[in-house]
């Protein structure tokens, strides 16, 4: 059985593989990344890793899958939404947690938890 991240990024590449090869590289190495720090970033916050990886793969989702980038966290957050549900395998209060956090990327200024606390 896939694991749920696995099955997520088997969603996305089926989003995003109509793009040029150029653009789903990038694409992939920058939702990577964000992923993996997101992750290292729960770890050091005693949080959900699975869930902070979840974030960090969809936070972009609307703009890879062909959307601007003006309001993209706003309807990046809705289209994660539709992804997660349709998935079938997070929980209603998991894809709350998760659109709270990618609608919240366009406060990135602002940290509810300041970094020196850890």
């Amino acid at each position: 059985m896939e694991n749920r991240l696995e099955t997520l990024r088997n969603e996305i590449d089926g989003l995003i593989a109509k793009e040029s090869p150029e653009n789903v590289r990038i694409y992939i190495s920058h939702m990577y990344g964000v992923a993996s720090f997101c992750t290292l970033l729960a770890l050091k916050r005693n949080l959900d890793v699975e869930l902070a990886a979840t974030c960090g793969m969809l936070h972009d989702i609307f703009y890879i899958t062909g959307g601007s980038r003006e309001n993209h966290a706003l309807h990046g957050a809705k289209q994660a939404e539709t992804i997660l549900k349709a998935m079938q395998v997070y929980s209603s209060e998991e894809i709350k947690t998760i659109i709270t956090a990618i609608s919240d990327t366009v406060t990135k200024s602002q940290y509810t938890i300041p970094m020196t606390n850890y």
